[in-house]
């Protein structure tokens, strides 16, 4: 489906790769989802709030190397972001929450 959107932006590419991928996770196709945004990852393509988006869909399908990976990414490209921007503010808590879970484990 993402090689249908090649003739567009970068950012109309992203938007609707995004809706697509949402599409499909409300379906429970969350494979399907994670597929359709990793070319554009790979290609550095996805906005923040698209790639924590993936970074999302990973952590839901418990694959934890490619959440880091993302995670990783945003947090470098928000390392000059305010304090209280919304992505890195949702990263922090899901990073505080990772640690607890899995500290009582």
């Amino acid at each position: 489906a993402v090689a249908e959107f090649q003739q567009y932006d970068t950012t109309q590419l992203t938007m609707a790769a995004d809706l697509l991928a949402t599409a499909l996770e409300h379906h429970g196709q969350d494979t399907d989802a994670i597929q359709t945004l990793q070319p554009l990852e790979r290609q550095h393509q996805l906005d923040l709030q698209t790639s924590y988006h993936l970074f999302q869909l990973y952590e839901k399908a418990h694959d934890t190397e490619n959440a880091q990976k993302v995670e990783q990414n945003l947090l470098r490209r928000l390392a000059c972001a305010d304090p209280d921007d919304p992505i890195l503010v949702q990263l922090q808590r899901q990073t505080k929450l990772d640690a607890a879970l899995h500290s009582t484990h």
